[in-house]
């Protein structure tokens, strides 16, 4: 099989594509959302916009109501609101926190959905590296990125996983994932095609890249919606050195799904950005109302004004 290239190298010129897909792929507990901080700090002690980051992990986010001392209200974590008191007269009080809840039965789906908000990410050019951070087992959900990746005109690289044992992993897992789960998904485990890019991160993280354990801010959890799906390629069958084969080949039509729950953030910017797609829902059916109003009002009778005089004697 070909060696992987080195993730330092490969984000940087020449080797750096103009546009690049990264598909942090890997069991849970394997190091996916360690190897994103680290390549945003690699990003930005070289100048360079934060990539966009779609993580999988949000789809599974849940509100959960908890007590907490009211003292301990002004110090509650981020993803927490406090709703009411407890009880009357009590100095605990509610609060709701998100917390990760995973589905099997909806993973599927979740996948789904993750996908068509790549895709937007993708669709619009604004970013030139998107990371893209799920499990993704099989060798068709590598091939559904890169048909993303080619119709956007973007590199697809996909990460090779830091370590693939699974009593490691659920040693390292921080979602609570059980180690049954963890190693039936490693028995099941498709390894990525040899003529696609591979990248490991090694380096990166040796060489002290990684960032402080913080949560990712720039994460993109787009409500799904229908918008309309890219043609892209086929599936490679041949070895170039970069990317796969272009037969051209119609998208599977991804159905509309479930998406992610909205993140707690303090960051107007990024609520204005996440909220974009709803609010234009509002507005145009606020529109739709008002010209619907508009139109019953020229269609009544007009009533004379008060005070106006009628017919002349």
């Amino acid at each position: 099989p070909p060696q992987p290239l080195d993730l330092r190298v490969l984000l940087q010129p020449p080797a750096r594509p103009k546009r690049l897909l990264l598909l942090l792929r890997g069991l849970p507990g394997s190091g996916k959302s360690h190897i994103a901080r680290a390549v945003r700090a690699f990003e930005a002690d070289r100048g360079n916009p934060a990539p966009r980051t779609h993580s999988i992990d949000d789809y599974f986010m849940v509100d959960v109501e908890g007590e907490e001392a009211a003292a301990d209200s002004a110090a509650a974590p981020a993803g927490s609101s406090s709703r009411r008191p407890a009880s009357a007269g009590s100095k605990r009080r509610v609060v709701v926190q998100q917390q990760y809840q995973h589905d099997a039965a909806m993973e599927g789906s979740y996948w789904k959905s993750l996908v068509r908000a790549v895709g937007r990410t993708l669709a619009g050019g604004g970013h030139a590296l998107v990371l893209l951070d799920a499990p993704a087992p099989k060798a068709e959900q590598l091939r559904e990125a890169w048909m993303l990746a080619q119709g956007a005109g973007y590199e697809l690289a996909v990460l090779q996983p830091l370590t693939s044992d699974p009593q490691v992993c659920f040693k390292q897992n921080v979602h609570g994932r059980s180690l049954a789960d963890i190693a039936a998904m490693a028995a099941a485990w498709e390894a990525a095609p040899p003529n696609y890019t591979l990248a490991a991160a090694d380096s990166l993280l040796r060489d002290g890249g990684a960032a402080p354990a913080a949560t990712i801010s720039d994460v993109d959890m787009a409500v799904d919606d229908s918008a309309a799906e890219q043609p892209a390629s086929s599936a490679p069958t041949a070895a170039p050195s970069h990317s796969p084969t272009k037969q051209q080949q119609q998208q599977p039509e991804l159905q509309q799904t479930k998406g992610s729950r909205w993140e707690v953030d303090t960051n107007e910017e990024q609520q204005q950005r996440l909220s974009t797609d709803v609010r234009d829902a509002v507005d145009a059916k606020a529109a739709a109302a008002a010209a619907a109003i508009h139109a019953d009002t020229e269609a009544a009778p007009s009533t004379p004004a008060a005070g106006s005089g009628g017919a002349d004697a």
